[in-house]
């Protein structure tokens, strides 16, 4: 979307970024899991070989899940 030549500035503006689209950038992406399932979806999401590079932007990964002793999301790297 933020490639797109016609809307991607657009969309640049409704994720609250002001200014033009950087010639590269990291994409965060997020899976929110509860904590009994949070290895098996990190297993998951590292063997099935998503892209980590699309041209000169970057992706990475993080599982976020709801730890019940300190009431806090965590946010982990994949």
């Amino acid at each position: 979307m933020l490639r797109d030549p016609d809307l991607g500035q657009e969309w640049y503006k409704v994720f609250g970024f002001s200014g033009k689209i950087p010639a590269s950038l990291c994409i965060e992406a997020v899976v929110a899991v509860t904590g009994d399932q949070r290895k098996k979806v990190e297993n998951e999401i590292k063997n099935c070989n998503l892209p980590r590079r699309i041209g000169k932007d970057s992706i990475q990964y993080y599982a976020a899940y709801y730890d019940k002793d300190t009431m806090k999301i965590m946010f982990e790297k994949i």
